[in-house]
């Protein structure tokens, strides 16, 4: 469906795959998560499965330790630094923002900050369906390596 090591040639990037996270509930647009040389670091680039392509004008999210998750095709959660400095000691991102499709990056709003204390990994935003078509949103917030809130 996507040849990443064509795609890289064609960047000029060693393109690693990190993962995907897909759009329910029609599992047609997905996030791809893709690394310069294998760092921690990725790229998050919106992909239509159905025309095999990159959306045009979709989701962007450039290089960074971003955790993503969709609140539906035309939503994200998204942990990240959204400015110089905002990392935890452990060098990952403590704010969630809600970013709307269409909307900048610097237009998503807030809905959970922790703390740049936080021990343990990145804050992780997370959407669970149920079997009605609802869904609930859960942001958590590691304490430490051992703990944390949700």
């Amino acid at each position: 469906m996507l040849d990443i090591t064509a795609l890289g040639k064609a960047e000029g990037k060693s393109w690693v795959f990190k993962g995907v996270s897909l759009a329910r509930p029609a599992e047609r647009l997905c996030l791809v998560q893709l690394s310069d040389g294998g760092e921690d670091a990725v790229t998050m680039r919106e992909f239509d499965l159905d025309t095999g392509k990159f959306v045009e004008g979709g989701f962007v999210l450039p290089r960074s330790k971003a955790r993503v998750a969709w609140e539906g095709e035309n939503t994200l959660l998204i942990a990240n630094a959204w400015a110089p400095g905002e990392l935890t000691v452990s060098g990952y991102p403590y704010i969630v923002k809600r970013l709307k499709r269409g909307q900048s990056l610097d237009q998503a709003v807030e809905v959970f900050r922790g703390d740049n204390a936080d021990g343990g990994y990145v804050v992780s935003p997370r959407v669970l369906p149920d079997t009605q078509g609802q869904t609930l949103s859960l942001i958590t917030r590691p304490l430490h390596t051992f703990g944390h809130q949700t």
